[in-house]
C-alpha cells in the first residue's frame, strides 16, 4: 500500500508496488495456468485484491491503481479461460485490521511509512474477513466486497452513482484534511 498525494510519488514507487502486487500475481498465474491447461486440470483462482480496486482514492493512488490492474488481468482471465474449468473470484476486501499501514510505502523510494494501525480505526476484524473469503471461494462466486460499513456504502455508491460520488468525495478530499487523514 501507499501513503502519500499524487504528486508526491517517486516512479520508484509507483514501480515497486506493481511488481509486489501485479506483476508477481500475473507472473504466478501464468506459471500455474500453463500446468493445469498442460495436464488438462480445472481450478480455482483467487485473488485478494481491494474496495480501492474499484474507484480511486485520495493518498493511495498507487495502491488503487495496482489493485485496478488486477480487476483488468484477471476478469479477462476469468473470459479466456471460463470454457477450461477455471473459475476466478475476486475478493475486494478492506478496511481489514492488518500490519498494512507499519509496512506501507510512503511517497519516497525505499521508504516505509511506518505507522501504526490506527489510520483505519473501523476495520473488520482479520478472522471475519478471512471466513467471509472462505464463503465466497466455496461458493465461486466471481467477485465479491467484503467490507464493514460505510465502506461498503461506499463501494456501492461510486459504483451506481458513481457523478455524485466523486462530487461528495471532491468536497471533503480537502488537502488539510487528507494530510491529517495520513499523519
Amino acid at each position: 500500500m501507499n501513503i502519500a498525494t499524487f504528486d508526491e510519488f517517486d516512479i520508484k514507487v509507483d514501480r515497486e508496488l506493481f511488481e509486489i502486487n501485479v506483476f508477481g500475481l500475473v507472473n504466478l498465474t501464468r506459471i500455474v495456468l500453463r500446468h493445469w491447461y498442460e495436464n488438462n486440470y480445472n481450478g480455482h483462482i483467487v485473488i485478494n485484491s481491494s474496495i480501492l480496486g474499484k474507484f480511486g482514492v485520495p493518498i493511495f493512488s498507487t495502491y488503487a491503481a495496482s489493485k485496478h490492474a488486477l480487476h483488468g488481468y484477471f476478469e479477462a482471465l476469468r473470459l479466456e479461460s471460463y470454457f477450461r474449468g477455471i473459475h476466478v473470484t475476486m475478493v475486494c476486501a478492506g478496511p481489514v485490521f492488518s500490519n498494512i499501514v507499519k509496512n506501507s510505502f510512503s511517497g519516497k523510494h525505499g521508504e516505509a511509512f511506518g505507522g501504526e494501525h490506527k489510520l483505519f480505526e473501523k476495520s473488520m476484524a482479520t478472522r471475519r474477513c478471512a471466513n467471509l473469503m472462505a464463503i465466497a471461494i466455496a461458493n465461486q462466486l466471481e467477485e465479491v466486497c467484503v467490507s464493514i460499513q460505510p465502506s461498503l456504502a461506499l463501494v456501492y455508491c461510486m459504483q451506481y452513482i458513481p457523478q455524485i460520488s466523486r462530487q461528495i468525495m471532491c468536497k471533503f478530499a480537502t488537502k488539510e484534511r487528507l494530510r491529517t487523514f495520513r499523519d
